[in-house]
């Protein structure tokens, strides 16, 4: 070999050198960037071993696919307009998406009681009222203590309950789902604010069955328990979901069911996932099979799993009103059916009432815990396009 070739060698290993190192630091800033280094480490460990749902299923499967929407339109006249605008053109487009079993695509409109704009709230109860959704609670709280939360919370659900939105327990409670505005979840995100030091314990006595405001990026307040169906167990300190007892077949907690979307590393992309469908991101079904395998199950059942998306429907409303957010879920459903898995658009409630109904050891379809435990709101009329 002569000093010309032995040069061009040494050029190019300093070259992939270089560049490997550069790739390499970019990840990591974007691991700074996007606040995922708490949780990321175990993600990757858990990729050694971790089996794909075919490997792990090989009959039929069930996935529950549930849609929280941070739903924003603002207060006064203004917010009304925007609500029955954007109203009008979703109702248009979503009218004839539809699972498995016919059910139409069921949207959870969480609504931030903070805003109180109740001419909003109405121009959603009509779309509940023919199947398109149900109503929740959102709300920006970051500085409150716990008994302004409670007491601001309680006036909220009130205003709620007056539109019919909630459903029942057996015991005839009230019950309702929650997130967290800002991320902010039990001062997850502002740790150092003089705020709520009992949170999850209060939204769980005045009827919370589940909170939905995980997963994000770009926050502290991302847990480091991921893709996972679990109870938060509250104490006083902040972040107290960090971690928690998993939902099981056979056993029960008395923490608040944390119902995650799915956290990853999408490879194809090479990105940070966190369900997020805006516009920003963009809506590529490459994006649903990556998220497919990091959609988490209740523990003994692993045909079944839960996959839940958020968006911010008014601040993304190119994105969720245009075609390509129909077309998404309708190839949802076509990938479902022609790989053997029974697809079912749910409600959180719904959602919840499964997860209830799989922990019991409850025999039966999948399709028929939707009411299990919580019944159905007053304003909500369940659409199926079979019963028609």
């Amino acid at each position: 070999m002569n000093n010309f070739s032995r040069r061009i060698i040494k050029i190019s290993f300093v070259c992939i050198t270089l560049f490997s190192l550069a790739m390499i630091g970019k990840f990591l800033y974007k691991v700074y960037e996007y606040k995922v280094g708490h949780w990321l480490p175990g993600y990757f460990l858990n990729l050694l071993h971790r089996e794909s749902w075919e490997e792990q299923v090989q009959g039929k499967k069930h996935l529950i696919v549930v849609l929280a929407d941070h739903h924003e339109p603002g207060s006064g006249e203004k917010g009304i307009d925007v609500s029955r605008n954007w109203c009008a053109k979703y109702s248009d487009l979503m009218h004839d998406v539809y699972d498995h079993y016919g059910n139409r695509f069921r949207y959870t409109w969480f609504y931030p009681i903070d805003h109180d704009n109740r001419g909003v709230v109405s121009e959603l109860c009509k779309l509940t009222r023919e199947g398109f959704g149900e109503i929740e609670v959102h709300w920006h709280n970051n500085n409150v203590d716990d008994d302004i939360f409670r007491q601001n919370l309680s006036q909220g659900l009130e205003m709620l309950k007056s539109f019919g939105s909630f459903g029942l327990d057996k015991k005839g409670d009230r019950r309702f789902a929650y997130i967290a505005g800002n991320w902010n979840l039990d001062q997850g995100k502002f740790p150092d604010f003089n705020g709520v030091s009992r949170q999850i314990e209060i939204l769980q006595s005045l009827g919370c069955y589940a909170d939905l405001t995980f997963s994000t990026v770009l926050s502290d307040a991302q847990p480091i328990k991921i893709n996972s169906l679990y109870y938060a167990i509250d104490d006083d300190r902040p972040k107290s979901y960090d971690t928690g007892p998993d939902a099981e077949v056979g056993k029960k907690s008395d923490g608040l069911l944390m119902l995650q979307g799915p956290s990853g590393f999408n490879f194809n992309y090479r990105y940070f996932e966190w369900g997020a469908l805006e516009s920003w991101l963009g809506i590529d079904f490459h994006r649903f099979t990556s998220m497919l395998e990091d959609s988490p199950t209740v523990i003994g059942r692993p045909d079944v799993r839960f996959m839940k998306f958020h968006t911010h429907g008014i601040q993304s409303s190119d994105l969720v009103l245009s075609s390509n957010f129909k077309n998404f879920f309708n190839k949802i459903y076509e990938y479902c059916e022609d790989n053997n898995i029974i697809l079912h658009y749910c409600s959180s409630r719904e959602a919840f009432n499964i997860i209830e109904a799989i922990e019991d050891g409850v025999p039966g379809e999948i399709e028929d815990f939707r009411e299990y435990q919580i019944s159905a709101p007053s304003n909500v009329v369940h659409f199926n396009k079979n019963n028609q």
